[in-house]
């Protein structure tokens, strides 16, 4: 009883952040609410795609670009196929990027980042291609109603139960886990760490698939970024997917903590924002609210040592 009401007092940090910011502003109150939430969506997404690649061990900094790819795709393919067409190329346009980044990372064996970042100049040029002179693509409102608020929170469901059914009750979830945590251990007792790790490039491209239809969804349309400017996209969730990772010693579900993370985010930005706080002391405070957050919930080793009692007791599948 004690640890189940020591879980739920994760949702206290929203909870007294929004009050905070709603006693502290003016122009921040309960007509805000709407407005976080939306913003939430998409970063939520991108952070649960960046934890399939962090539990593995690896460091993708290119969900962004599979993102901005998928929704180009997704978004030309509309045009003829209407609604059919932007999840089809979404999902298409998030695999095909992935599967090539998981290829190349099983054969060339470079460093998970210095891959990525590869990717996301390639990526970026082959969206410019796809768009042309326009760079950007656009999609009619009945379509974009599939991924818009409220609609955009029963998306963001989906990915968060394809993240939960996957590493909570599938043994490809336990062997990325413990990949991540002992690859070395994991590779002793004959689990296939290479073949893991194209696996989580799989998974985490089916919930950027997600998060593509979000991000075109959210404006009706969606604009070519180049000059690796979309490693900026990923700031955002990272943030919150630490945050998340953080507390899941408190409360074990990721998706709900990733969810929560980053909703305190853009709480945090929103308030400021309203305050009329600076870029650069956005910056700091957040940082600091980072570093608090890692403070009062410790180091991950209680979760890793799980993890490996995990992989010692259960039989990985080939």
């Amino acid at each position: 009883m004690k640890r189940r009401l020591y879980g739920l007092s994760i949702f206290i940090i929203p909870v007294a952040l929004f009050l905070l910011f709603s006693l502290t502003t003016k122009g921040f109150g309960i007509h805000s609410i709407a407005v976080v939430l939306n913003q939430t969506m998409l970063p939520t997404a991108m952070g649960l795609g960046l934890c399939v690649a962090m539990l593995a061990g690896m460091n993708d900094l290119a969900i962004g670009v599979k993102v901005i790819f998928g929704a180009v795709v997704g978004g030309m393919l509309s045009k003829s196929l209407g609604v059919a067409g932007l999840i089809l190329g979404c999902f298409g346009g998030a695999m095909a990027s992935a599967l090539v980044q998981a290829a190349l990372y099983r054969m060339l064996r470079i460093p998970s980042m210095v891959l990525s970042l590869g990717i996301i100049m390639i990526y970026e040029v082959a969206a410019s291609l796809i768009c042309g002179a326009a760079a950007y693509v656009g999609i009619p409102g009945e379509v974009s109603a599939i991924g818009s608020y409220p609609c955009n929170i029963i998306v963001l469901l989906l990915a968060g139960a394809f993240f939960y059914v996957v590493f909570y009750h599938t043994p490809v979830g336990l062997q990325i886990k413990a990949v991540g945590s002992d690859e070395r251990l994991c590779k002793s007792m004959g689990v296939k760490a290479d073949r893991v790790k194209f696996l989580a490039y799989i998974i985490s491209a089916v919930i950027c698939g997600f998060a593509s239809i979000l991000n075109i969804c959210y404006s009706g349309m969606v604009s070519v970024q180049t000059n690796m400017s979309t490693l900026s996209l990923v700031f955002k969730p990272i943030m919150g997917a630490l945050i998340g990772m953080q507390l899941v010693r408190v409360l074990d579900n990721l998706p709900l903590l990733v969810f929560i993370g980053e909703l305190c985010i853009q709480i945090i930005f929103n308030g400021f924002i309203a305050m009329g706080l600076s870029d650069a002391w956005q910056n700091v405070m957040l940082g600091a609210f980072i570093l608090i957050i890692v403070f009062m919930t410790g180091d991950r080793a209680p979760n890793l040592a799980k993890i490996r009692k995990a992989v010692k007791q259960r039989a990985f599948s080939a």
